[in-house]
């Protein structure tokens, strides 16, 4: 079962927003997911309050690719603030 955020799973929240990236920015989603998916089975995940568990677990081409990525989806304002 995921998550929720809401009334809306993160796994759906993921989905949707995908649908609505551009198609450079879908590419680059799956390229840190199949990187995520190669470094699964060597993370051991002690302390999931604790941020710094994860340093150094990604390498620089997909951390530059995440923080592209954030850049270009999550700095956007949709709605009224």
């Amino acid at each position: 079962m995921s998550p929720k955020l809401g009334k809306i799973s993160v796994k759906d929240e993921v989905l949707s927003d995908i649908q609505n990236s551009e198609p450079d920015t879908i590419e680059l989603v799956y390229y840190f997911l199949q990187t995520l998916k190669k470094s699964k089975n060597n993370i051991e995940i002690q302390n999931m309050s604790n941020p710094k568990t994860f340093a150094g677990k990604i390498d620089s081409v997909s951390g530059e690719l995440m923080k592209q990525v954030i850049e270009n989806e999550f700095n956007k304002i949709e709605g009224e603030w």
